[in-house]
Order: structure tokens, then C-alpha cells, then sequence
């Protein structure tokens, strides 16, 4: 799971893909539910993280 976490961090640094497309893509079938793993990992949303990039 981490290993997941931290390569979804890295594609949002990137800006490539939006971040429902970057769920599918780590394995997770549900964005709410992915951005409650997040900020448990890393202590803020992914929003919030692309907001403040």
C-alpha cells in the first residue's frame, strides 16, 4: 500500500493525469475512498496537495 501511496504522490507532483484517473491507475475502484488512505499516509487530501503544488 505504501509503495501505491507514495507513486500516486509522485504522478500528482507530475500533473499529468487527473487525480480519478490516478486512482484507477494505483488499483483503487472507489476516489473517496482512496483520498481517506491518503490522508492517513500523508496527513492531507489529495486536493489539498495539488492545490498547494
Amino acid at each position: 500500500m505504501c509503495l501505491k501511496m507514495n507513486y500516486a504522490m509522485n504522478v500528482m507532483m507530475l500533473g499529468k493525469i487527473s487525480i480519478k484517473e490516478l486512482v484507477s491507475e494505483v488499483g483503487f475502484e472507489d476516489l473517496l475512498y482512496f483520498s481517506k488512505v491518503f490522508k492517513k499516509y500523508f496527513g492531507f487530501s489529495p486536493r489539498n496537495y495539488v492545490k498547494n503544488l
